[in-house]
């Protein structure tokens, strides 16, 4: 099912659906997705959604097929493919491993298992959850980074269940995680999360290049969040040295790229933006990283196994 309340577009909800119901086998390679106005209705939602959500998967290489013709579940010859490129990869990353640290691959393999035993022992696993892709995948590089754990990345509104064990989530999304799995309350550890403090610099290089004070953080329809996220920017940058406002999508014309801005766009925001906007030098995606003292507490509450010393703040590329 799908959430309207949920921030998660629900184009992104759908698609988080279906791909849910691929890795669980209840949509098989060659099965056809009801047309556009069909799930529309089922939805409740417009084509155009559905549309969106079909567009994305067919991006992904997941689905075959355009409108009018149905979508098509991609043919099995696709997982084989995936199966190569997974072998390439292996022998490449044992290649790598004996060039650059002189580790045969036995020596190697030995290395990766105790490696990875000791993050077993510990009974490192957990899952992250957050409202986009990019999001997710962001915060569990990071917490993998800290601590010796396996994480697993569920975007909320996917209609996926987090899998056993402990879920780390957001303070800004409690209520959608309350929503979704109330039974996993227990297991759930909510952490405070703050704008990568790597923005400021990234503020402070691009308004010294193009000239420019004004900075503006594009969102796509929260216009609360947007101005939240104008506050949270005003915090890690000099204060009165740049103006700082916030532009929803929607309302974005040709006109606003004939001055120079800087613009930090939030993730939903950035899946939007044309390809060519993306590329821009002053244009970055907005990314959140845990507050340090929460990350340092979630570990220590589940008995985590520490990967470097204590964290003093988030190294998270800037640019996607």
């Amino acid at each position: 099912m799908i959430d309207p309340g949920c921030r998660v577009p629900l184009y992104q909800q759908i698609a988080g659906t279906i791909r849910w119901q691929l890795a669980t086998g209840k949509l098989a390679p060659g099965a056809s997705l009801p047309p556009t106005r069909e799930a529309a209705r089922q939805w409740g939602v417009n084509r155009h959604t559905v549309r969106r959500a079909y567009q994305e998967l067919a991006a992904a290489g997941l689905v075959e097929g355009r409108p009018p013709r149905p979508m098509i579940v991609a043919a099995s010859a696709d997982h084989a493919a995936g199966e190569a490129r997974l072998a390439e990869f292996i022998a490449r990353t044992i290649h790598e491993a004996e060039q650059e640290h002189g580790l045969a691959a036995e020596a190697f393999l030995r290395w990766l298992s105790a490696h990875l035993g000791a993050a077993e022992a510990a009974g490192a696993r957990a899952t992250v959850v957050e409202c986009s892709d990019s999001q997710c995948a962001d915060l569990r590089e990071e917490l993998e980074r800290f601590w010796a754990v396996s994480a697993t990345p569920v975007v909320i509104g996917s209609g996926r269940e987090p899998p056993p064990g402990p879920i780390i989530a957001t303070l800004h999304h409690y209520e959608e995680v309350r929503r979704a799995w109330p039974r996993r309350l227990g297991e759930t550890r909510f952490v405070a999360t703050m704008l990568d403090p790597a923005l400021a610099g990234f503020v402070e290089r691009n308004s010294a290049a193009h000239a420019t004070r004004r900075v503006v953080i594009l969102a796509q329809q929260d216009r609360v969040g947007a101005a939240n996220l104008v506050n949270d920017l005003s915090a890690i940058v000099p204060e009165g040295k740049y103006e700082v406002s916030a532009v929803i999508l929607p309302d974005l014309r040709k006109a606003f790229w004939r001055t120079r801005h800087v613009v930090l766009a939030t993730p939903h925001a950035w899946d939007d933006l044309p390809q060519r906007d993306r590329e821009r030098q002053e244009v970055a995606r907005i990314r959140h990283v845990f507050d340090p003292y929460d990350l340092e507490l979630v570990g220590r509450a589940f008995g985590w196994a520490r990967r470097v010393p204590r964290p003093t703040g988030a190294a998270i590329r800037v640019r996607a």
